[in-house]
Protein backbone atom coordinates (compact mmCIF):
# COMPACT_ATOMS: atom_id res chain seq x y z
CA UNK A 1 0.00 0.00 0.00
CA UNK A 2 1.21 3.37 -0.64
CA UNK A 3 -0.06 7.15 1.02
CA UNK A 4 -0.88 9.39 -2.05
CA UNK A 5 -0.71 13.37 -1.96
CA UNK A 6 -3.25 15.24 -0.04
CA UNK A 7 -1.08 18.05 1.10
CA UNK A 8 -1.28 19.18 -2.32
CA UNK A 9 -5.15 18.57 -3.06
CA UNK A 10 -6.84 20.63 0.22
CA UNK A 11 -6.43 24.06 2.34
CA UNK A 12 -6.88 23.97 5.99
CA UNK A 13 -8.70 26.86 7.49
CA UNK A 14 -9.79 27.83 11.22
CA UNK A 15 -13.46 26.62 11.17
CA UNK A 16 -14.00 27.83 14.83
CA UNK A 17 -11.40 29.38 17.39
CA UNK A 18 -10.45 27.43 20.14
CA UNK A 19 -12.93 28.93 23.12
CA UNK A 20 -15.49 27.78 25.74
CA UNK A 21 -19.10 27.12 25.02
CA UNK A 22 -21.93 27.74 27.44
CA UNK A 23 -25.71 28.02 26.68
CA UNK A 24 -25.92 29.78 23.75
CA UNK A 25 -25.34 29.81 19.65
CA UNK A 26 -21.63 30.18 18.53
CA UNK A 27 -20.73 30.66 14.78
CA UNK A 28 -17.39 30.35 13.41
CA UNK A 29 -15.49 31.61 10.37
CA UNK A 30 -16.99 32.29 7.20
CA UNK A 31 -15.35 29.58 4.85
CA UNK A 32 -15.34 30.58 1.12
CA UNK A 33 -15.27 27.48 -0.74
CA UNK A 34 -14.09 29.02 -4.38
CA UNK A 35 -11.95 26.89 -5.93
CA UNK A 36 -12.97 24.17 -4.19
CA UNK A 37 -14.93 21.05 -4.84
CA UNK A 38 -15.71 19.54 -1.08
CA UNK A 39 -15.43 21.23 2.41
CA UNK A 40 -15.48 19.28 5.73
CA UNK A 41 -15.32 20.71 9.24
CA UNK A 42 -12.83 18.26 11.94
CA UNK A 43 -13.83 19.12 15.51
CA UNK A 44 -12.43 18.45 18.58
CA UNK A 45 -13.53 18.90 22.42
CA UNK A 46 -11.36 19.11 25.34
CA UNK A 47 -13.25 18.39 28.58
CA UNK A 48 -16.92 18.96 28.68
CA UNK A 49 -18.70 19.48 32.22
CA UNK A 50 -21.99 19.67 31.32
CA UNK A 51 -24.74 20.34 27.98
CA UNK A 52 -25.22 19.29 25.39
CA UNK A 53 -24.04 20.54 21.76
CA UNK A 54 -26.26 20.84 18.22
CA UNK A 55 -23.49 21.02 15.50
CA UNK A 56 -24.78 22.15 12.06
CA UNK A 57 -23.81 24.54 8.83
CA UNK A 58 -25.17 27.67 7.43
CA UNK A 59 -25.13 28.63 3.78
CA UNK A 60 -25.52 31.77 1.92
CA UNK A 61 -23.80 33.07 -1.88
CA UNK A 62 -22.99 36.81 -0.09
CA UNK A 63 -19.39 36.91 1.41
CA UNK A 64 -20.59 38.63 4.88
CA UNK A 65 -23.85 36.09 4.75
CA UNK A 66 -26.28 38.36 4.74
CA UNK A 67 -28.04 35.79 2.40
CA UNK A 68 -27.67 33.36 5.46
CA UNK A 69 -29.76 30.21 5.39
CA UNK A 70 -29.64 26.50 7.84
CA UNK A 71 -27.88 24.31 5.23
CA UNK A 72 -30.37 20.76 4.70
CA UNK A 73 -29.63 17.64 6.71
CA UNK A 74 -29.55 16.80 2.59
CA UNK A 75 -26.94 18.56 1.90
CA UNK A 76 -24.41 17.42 5.31
CA UNK A 77 -22.49 14.00 5.87
CA UNK A 78 -22.40 12.76 9.02
CA UNK A 79 -23.36 14.25 12.78
CA UNK A 80 -21.51 16.26 15.00
CA UNK A 81 -22.86 16.95 18.27
CA UNK A 82 -21.06 16.50 21.07
CA UNK A 83 -23.09 15.18 24.68
CA UNK A 84 -21.12 15.64 28.16
CA UNK A 85 -19.41 12.48 28.22
CA UNK A 86 -17.43 13.65 24.76
CA UNK A 87 -14.57 14.34 26.24
CA UNK A 88 -11.13 14.59 23.84
CA UNK A 89 -13.44 13.61 21.39
CA UNK A 90 -12.93 14.38 17.50
CA UNK A 91 -16.16 14.69 15.22
CA UNK A 92 -16.59 15.90 11.51
CA UNK A 93 -19.26 17.54 9.16
CA UNK A 94 -19.60 17.47 5.49
CA UNK A 95 -21.15 20.16 3.38
CA UNK A 96 -22.09 19.06 -0.08
CA UNK A 97 -24.58 21.60 -0.90
CA UNK A 98 -24.04 24.18 -3.41
CA UNK A 99 -23.51 27.75 -1.74
CA UNK A 100 -20.34 29.76 -2.01
CA UNK A 101 -19.68 30.71 1.60
CA UNK A 102 -20.12 28.13 4.59
CA UNK A 103 -19.84 28.69 8.07
CA UNK A 104 -19.97 26.16 11.07
CA UNK A 105 -23.07 26.65 13.84
CA UNK A 106 -23.35 25.17 17.24
CA UNK A 107 -26.11 25.68 20.28
CA UNK A 108 -25.49 24.61 23.14
CA UNK A 109 -27.88 23.81 25.68
CA UNK A 110 -28.45 22.96 29.72
CA UNK A 111 -24.71 24.54 30.02
CA UNK A 112 -23.63 25.93 32.90
CA UNK A 113 -19.36 25.66 32.36
CA UNK A 114 -19.85 24.02 28.81
CA UNK A 115 -16.85 22.84 27.03
CA UNK A 116 -14.09 23.54 25.03
CA UNK A 117 -14.28 23.09 21.46
CA UNK A 118 -12.02 24.23 18.13
CA UNK A 119 -12.73 23.62 14.59
CA UNK A 120 -10.84 23.10 11.34
CA UNK A 121 -12.49 23.59 7.74
CA UNK A 122 -10.60 21.54 5.41
CA UNK A 123 -11.17 22.56 1.43
CA UNK A 124 -10.71 19.82 -0.97
CA UNK A 125 -10.34 18.43 -4.32
CA UNK A 126 -8.73 21.95 -5.62
CA UNK A 127 -9.46 22.74 -8.77
CA UNK A 128 -6.00 24.01 -9.53
CA UNK A 129 -3.31 22.53 -8.16
CA UNK A 130 -0.56 22.81 -5.93
CA UNK A 131 -3.08 24.60 -3.29
CA UNK A 132 -1.14 27.52 -1.43
CA UNK A 133 0.41 26.85 1.89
Amino acid sequence: MSITDMHHHTKALAGLTLQTLTTGTVTGEIIDTAGFNSLEFALLSSTITDGAFVVSLLHGNDSGLSDVTAVSAAETLGDADYADTDDDTANRIGYIGKKRYVQLNIVATGATTGGDFAGIAVLGNAAHMPTAD
